[in-house]
């Protein structure tokens, strides 16, 4: 597991196409359901930068094996829904647990003194419930 790497997919999304994708999601599902996917609050001031940089090392690592990605350009930036929110509202009854919580219940080194980026990321799962009025 060490060196293991999660790559999330609603960052690589423009906010509203993530926010499509979840309503589609929600539209699709009947009772008892199952989601699960990462949540990360919106980046505080400086944030975007340490998110590129560390892009950029993710792109380092590809090169290595002759892969030429620009992680950076593919991720979209600015505010966006929190998914774990999101999905709450629209009748999701979700469990979280962060990064530093899953890596220590499975006796996995932290990770978030390393890549600062991780230490806000949750995992979410759940099962719907029922639609709420909007």
């Amino acid at each position: 597991m060490r060196g293991a790497r999660k790559e999330g997919l609603l960052g690589y999304l423009p906010p509203k196409a993530q926010d499509r994708l979840l309503d589609t999601i929600t539209e699709l599902s009947a009772p008892g359901s199952r989601v699960a996917t990462e949540s990360r609050a919106n980046p505080q001031s400086g944030d975007e930068d340490r998110t590129r940089e560390h892009l950029d090392r993710i792109s380092e690592k590809w090169r290595m094996y002759g892969f030429d990605p620009d992680m950076g350009r593919l991720r979209y930036f600015g505010e966006r829904n929190e998914a774990a929110a999101y999905l709450a509202n629209h009748g999701w009854i979700l469990n979280a647990v962060s990064t530093r919580d899953l890596l220590a219940a499975n006796d996995l080194p932290s990770l978030v003194n390393d890549d600062l980026r991780m230490s806000d990321l949750c995992y979410v799962s759940g099962i719907f419930n029922k639609p709420t009025k909007q």
